[in-house]
This record gives C-alpha cells, sequence and structure tokens, in this order.
C-alpha cells in the first residue's frame, strides 16, 4: 500500500519545477541586483577621470593630447558603464589614438595615478633628417616647405625653415601634407641610411638626396657639388663595393667631393665618372 504522505508522480515533478523555477528567478533577481549596482557605483563622480597629467612632451601641446584622450573617455561600455570610470577607462585604446593622432609622439604610456587622475607618459620623435617638398634647389640656402624625419624614416611634422645644412635633406614630389607617412620600408630606409652614413669613410659629405619616382633613381648630392647616382632596385651593399672600387681605382684614388663632378653607380659593374 502507497504512503499518505508521498505525493502521486506528477504533482512532484510540478514541486521539483516550482522550485527550479523559483530558484532561478531569485538568482536572476539578485544577478540584476548586482549589476545595477556595479553600474551605480562605476557612475560615481569620485570615481570619474577628471583631471590628467601629462609629461615628456616638449613639442606637443597638453591641448592636443587632451583633445584626443577626451574623446576616447567619451561614452558607455553597453550604454551603461561610463568610459570614464577611472577602473574602467580604455587605456589601451588612449595609447593607441595618441600615437595615431599625433605623428611626432613615438609612445605613450597611461595609467591611473590616482581615482580621479591619469598620468599620460610620451616619448617624442627626434629628427634625423628633413623631407623637403619639390624639386631640389642647392641655391636655396633655406628650403620651404620641409618636415621632420625620424631615425625610422617616419615624416612626423613641419619643421622651421633652417639656413644652412643642419640636418641632411631628402626631396620630392607628394603633393600634399605628407605627416605620417613613412619616407620608405623600415628596412630600406636603415639600409640608406646605413650607405649615407658611410659615405663620409670615402671623404663624401652627402647634403642632399634627390627620389625620382618614375625611375626609382637616387641623387645623392655631396657637400662641393658633386653628385653620386645609384638606383633604389640594386643593392646597396653592392653600391659600396662599387664605390669603394672605383674610388680605389685612378684616376679617383684620393680624390674628394670638390674635385669630383660625379659618379654613377646604377649600371652594375659599369662605372660612370666624371671629375672636375
Amino acid at each position: 500500500m502507497r504512503s499518505s504522505n508521498n505525493l502521486p508522480p506528477s504533482r512532484l515533478a510540478r514541486a521539483r519545477r516550482s522550485r527550479r523555477r523559483t530558484s532561478a528567478l531569485l538568482a536572476l533577481g539578485g544577478g540584476l541586483l548586482i549589476i545595477a549596482a556595479l553600474v551605480i557605483v562605476s557612475r560615481l563622480p569620485s570615481l570619474q577621470v577628471r583631471s590628467v597629467v601629462v609629461s615628456g612632451n616638449e613639442a606637443t601641446t597638453e591641448e592636443e593630447l587632451r583633445t584626443v584622450i577626451d574623446e576616447n573617455l567619451k561614452g558607455h561600455y553597453l550604454f551603461l558603464i561610463p568610459k570614464s570610470n577611472i577602473f574602467l577607462y580604455p587605456r589601451a585604446a588612449i595609447e593607441n589614438a595618441i600615437t595615431a593622432a599625433i605623428a611626432r609622439v613615438a609612445t605613450a604610456n597611461v595609467s591611473s595615478a590616482d581615482l580621479s587622475t591619469i598620468s599620460v607618459v610620451i616619448k617624442e620623435r627626434g629628427p634625423s633628417a628633413l623631407w623637403c617638398e619639390g624639386v631640389v634647389d642647392l641655391n636655396d640656402p633655406v628650403p620651404d616647405p620641409c618636415y621632420f624625419i625620424d631615425g625610422d624614416g617616419l615624416i612626423y611634422g613641419k619643421a622651421p625653415v633652417f639656413s644652412g645644412n643642419v640636418f641632411l635633406r631628402f626631396w620630392g614630389i607628394h603633393g600634399g601634407d605628407p605627416t605620417g607617412l613613412r619616407l620608405m620600408p623600415l628596412s630600406e630606409y636603415r639600409e640608406l641610411s646605413f650607405l649615407l652614413n658611410t659615405l663620409p669613410k670615402f671623404s663624401l659629405e652627402p647634403t642632399d638626396v634627390v627620389f625620382d619616382n618614375q625611375n626609382a633613381d637616387v641623387t645623392v648630392h655631396l657637400k662641393g657639388r658633386a653628385r653620386l647616382l645609384f638606383s633604389r632596385t640594386q643593392g646597396l651593399g653592392d653600391v659600396l663595393l662599387n664605390l669603394d672600387s672605383v674610388l680605389s681605382s685612378e684616376p679617383l684614388e684620393g680624390k674628394d667631393s670638390l674635385t669630383i663632378d660625379y659618379i654613377d653607380l646604377r649600371f652594375g659593374n659599369k662605372i660612370f665618372y666624371r671629375v672636375r
């Protein structure tokens, strides 16, 4: 005989389902309460980014940096949690946005200074050469416009007008503001820089480098008005070997850029030159 305390199977199943629904609703309600509490806390004025401390900037103004930072602190995550919360602000996005928007900034490091302040430490690019727009004019001692180039070949900002050869100058036609562009791929720029830095060992002092975009020719103007010609399609190691070879042979042995008119290395082992 079945005990009177036992529920029929159908009623027992309904009771279990009811308990599960109740547990689920309680868990959902508790979760919503936790989320609501987190949203409320995240919106507390005392936990919002209210000030920014900037360091490392010389040419870059605080206003430029604050414009980028403020833009990235606007809005909310999931329409609820403010991006300006000191614990949740988009640090990596701000760092990337600064270097993308301000070409002269090489790196940016963002961190929390206190519960309402973030610290931004930047490193600016340093000039190693100039990019000058147009056709080279060796008779113009103060060409304009020119732009700074850093050690990796990135054009990062307009340069003031310099008198004299303060920096090596690269010349070409871009047709607009080249800020933020690379002169050429990084590996190629480093090879070219190595070649140019090696020339003084041959008593050849480069002052201007002219690119011909139509045929990849490069003309290096040297102190004393001599010219060195080669092609960007050549291996620059071979260019240096051929240059060393021709400068070690008669009649160029012992000559410098004051007595040489040009050396043309564009045709492999066939080297053309003229002396004054």
